[in-house]
Order: C-alpha cells, then sequence, then structure tokens
C-alpha cells in the first residue's frame, strides 16, 4: 500500500511539473486557449491517477 502512496505522489508532482513547464515554455496565461488545455490535460491525468490507484489498491 505505501508503494501506492509514494506512486501517486511522484505521478502528481511530475504531473504538475510538466504542466507548468509547458506553460512557462510558452509563456501561456489564462487569457490563452493552449494554457486551459494545459489545464485540462493535467486535470485528465490527475483523475486517471486517481483511478489507477483505486485498481492497484484493489487488486494488490
Amino acid at each position: 500500500m505505501q508503494v501506492l502512496v509514494v506512486a501517486e505522489g511522484v505521478a502528481h508532482y511530475l504531473i504538475d511539473w510538466s504542466k507548468a513547464a509547458w506553460v512557462a515554455k510558452r509563456a501561456l496565461t489564462p487569457q490563452d486557449r493552449g494554457f486551459w488545455w494545459a489545464t485540462g490535460a493535467d486535470q485528465c491525468l490527475h483523475q486517471l491517477s486517481y483511478l489507477a490507484l483505486c485498481w492497484g489498491w484493489l487488486t494488490l
């Protein structure tokens, strides 16, 4: 179970870091469409990581 918690923490860090790097590299702001696409992708990946966490918890 502890492995799942650590994996979830790492996944969330990497998702957030990737979004921040993408937005910063392109100098996107909330007025830019790309900012909202990045935010949507970020949230989608977070939700998928929750599903993976639940799946892992149920199968381990």
